[in-house]
């Protein structure tokens, strides 16, 4: 069993093929291999082809993570912009003010303005070469409707400035 970070077509491309069969990845994100369900995932990967001098690089985790994190700032400079002045600390506290943030749909919401990580996730398992869902089955019962399954958190990070 894997985390996000493993999410990646070069995992798959740079291994033998057998080494990986069976590995389980939890991620918070909607997988590249879905991108007909999800739409945000679909224009990320269209986004991301457009002008692009040689063939589109492999869309992992990380890409996912990063154009999120860009949307946030993009978001959070737009409205400092819309109240007439852009500074670094305005863009920070517009940032932080976003409590159920999903990337536009690209992922499971996240708290950036409180530094929680996701409550929902999905698994993905190689099997024969691939990443294929695991779970939750879209449209079962323990899928929140966006093709995540959620729990209660596990670990709430302290305040900055406090002790444990």
């Amino acid at each position: 069993m894997g985390n996000a970070s493993l999410y990646s077509p070069s995992l798959l491309k740079g291994s033998d093929p057998g080494s990986l069969e069976g590995l389980i990845i939890q991620l918070p994100h909607h997988p590249f291999e879905e991108s007909v369900h999800w739409s945000a995932t679909g224009k990320l990967q269209d986004l991301m082809a457009q002008g692009l001098p040689n063939p589109i690089p492999d869309l992992d985790a990380l890409t996912v993570n990063a154009f999120s994190a860009w949307l946030l700032f993009a978001q959070s400079f737009t409205r400092c912009a819309n109240e007439g002045l852009v500074t670094r600390d305005c863009v920070l506290e517009k940032g932080k003010s976003a409590l159920n943030w999903t990337g536009g749909g690209l992922h499971a919401p996240t708290s950036p303005g409180d530094n929680t990580p996701p409550r929902c996730t999905m698994l993905l398992k190689v099997t024969d070469g691939e990443f294929r869902r695991l779970s939750p089955e879209l449209g079962s019962d323990s899928d929140n409707g966006d093709g995540f399954a959620c729990a209660p958190p596990v670990f709430t990070p302290p305040t900055p400035g406090t002790q444990r």
